[in-house]
């Protein structure tokens, strides 16, 4: 452990991935500096989530990412 520690071995984020399900818990637990805000949404929002990353990471033209990233915009801001 005091290897990896100390940066002389390195976790791959799968190896990192499969520790954290292990240990059922979020990956950011394993970073001080990484706001949880996901700590505080349900697991239904986290898992919703997921599966909206998921769809817009399989978006390949950049004009409709560009109309979703602006939808969430304008949304986003009307509810502040």
């Amino acid at each position: 452990m005091s290897r990896i520690e100390n940066g002389l071995n390195r976790i791959s984020a799968g190896q990192l991935y499969l520790i954290a399900q292990t240990l059922d818990v979020d990956i950011a637990y394993f970073f001080d500096d990484v706001e949880r805000e996901d700590a505080e949404l349900s697991a239904t929002q986290q898992r919703r989530a997921r599966e909206f990353k998921r769809s817009v990471d399989r978006i390949s033209d950049p004009a409709d990412l560009e109309a979703i990233y602006q939808f969430m915009t304008y949304f986003l801001a009307r509810k502040r």
